[in-house]
């Protein structure tokens, strides 16, 4: 299984093929907005873990950027439509009735999570920080050992989306 590339996140539907094991979208939220995100003090950041409706996405986008306090602005708005459309797009290609969405400040090895719960395909996007690194695993599911070399190719730099199958 690869990965494939897609130019906007409404070409997610290539995780479709059998072949495909995950999606690198390279169309990122622009420079000015990650630099934004970047100087925000970390206590103003979006947290949340919720489940949603396709419909309720936009709004709850808006009340958790609210509980963060999260200042009002155009950097702000951008942040929210860029999640907003990786969302929708989402969950068009994967046909979902619900969404998972999870806002957190990772500063561990998070992949583990992937490896044990049932999720069908998980959307990343690291917003802060150096992006999410990925594994290719063998026929038997095991991931193989990188070099440091292989480790920084195989990296969703910051603001790049990935949509992942669960094996």
């Amino acid at each position: 299984m690869g990965l494939a590339l897609a130019q906007t996140a409404s070409d997610f539907s290539i995780i479709q093929d059998p072949d495909c094991a995950g999606v690198l979208c390279q169309a990122r939220i622009s420079s000015h907005i990650l630099a934004w995100l970047a100087s925000l003090d970390p206590a103003y950041l979006p947290k949340a873990h919720v489940i949603l409706r396709p419909d309720r996405v936009h709004s709850a986008l808006v009340q958790i950027c609210d509980v963060s306090q999260m200042r009002v602005c155009a950097e702000r708005d951008a942040f929210i439509a860029h999640a907003q459309q990786l969302s929708d797009a989402f969950m068009h290609v994967m046909k979902a009735l619900y969404l998972r969405l999870r806002f957190d400040i990772i500063s561990h090895n998070a992949c583990s999570r992937f490896h044990i719960d049932a999720m069908t395909a998980r959307l990343i996007c690291t917003y802060r920080g150096t992006g999410t690194q990925y594994g290719l695993a063998n026929a038997a599911g095991i991931s193989k050992p990188f070099t440091r070399f292989q480790r920084e190719q195989q990296l969703f730099c910051a603001a790049n989306a990935g949509l992942l199958k669960q094996r």
